[in-house]
């Protein structure tokens, strides 16, 4: 029985079996695209995910590939083909990348640990004009360490107003919650988005990205601007 028909019991998956996520970069069109998962036994080595990567891809045997393992949401590493899944302390739900193996060297990017590291340092914010957020709402694509004060620069130009004159919103508790101002008076002018809205209660949404140039939708909130007119 081939390795990716396999449906073991609930016995087998917790003791034998590792459930493996994998991920194809495609190294032309500058995108990554969830592929498949399948239950892979524990002895097997990691060079054997290969073949299944091939597969779920749906390429020729033929293509050279590269493995990589997700460790964390920004970060791959090169899968230990020689090791075991056991040995390479794979877990339940990891993921795994393949990429074909490139030799041309105008691609944007030359690995896939080159595609996380610009893909992950850019985010998406949503905002919604505070007098009518059904008519006005549009998104902003920043770094992950551009800090508020930067933010709101971008916001301003956007919108044509002084960034003194632009004030803040969000909604408390949930999205149909009332809105509160955002207050700078409490916000270090060194602070990043992540650490303010974390302060402030507001859970970041981890969504894979499918392009380097869809950067991820950080937070699952909406802010509000409101520009004061000049006196």
């Amino acid at each position: 029985m081939e390795v990716s028909q396999i449906t073991p019991s609930i016995q087998l998956i917790l003791f034998k079996f590792r459930l493996l996520f994998f991920k194809f970069y495609e190294s032309q069109t500058n995108r990554m695209r969830y592929i498949g998962h399948r239950y892979i036994p524990l002895n097997l080595e990691c060079r054997a995910l290969s073949s299944i990567c091939h597969q779920l891809a749906h390429l020729s045997q033929r293509k050279s590939i590269q493995l990589y393992w997700e460790t964390r949401s920004d970060c791959v590493e090169r899968l230990p083909l020689n090791e075991t899944l056991e040995g390479a302390q794979l877990r339940h739900g990891d993921t795994i990348v393949c990429a074909e193996i490139q030799r041309n060297h105008a691609l944007p990017y030359k690995s896939v640990s080159d595609w996380y590291a610009v893909n992950n340092s850019q985010i998406s914010l949503s905002f919604a004009d505070y007098t009518s957020p059904k008519s006005n709402s549009f998104t902003l694509t920043v770094t992950r360490n551009c800090t508020y004060y930067q933010m709101k620069s971008l916001l301003s130009k956007k919108l044509g107003c002084a960034a003194e004159r632009v004030r803040l919103f969000q909604r408390k508790v949930s999205p149909f919650g009332p809105m509160r101002e955002i207050h700078e008076g409490k916000i270090r002018k060194d602070a990043t988005l992540q650490q303010i809205f974390t302060l402030n209660s507001l859970s970041p949404r981890d969504l894979s990205s499918s392009s380097a140039k869809s950067p991820k939708v950080l937070f699952n909130f909406i802010l509000y601007y409101h520009c004061l007119s000049s006196p």
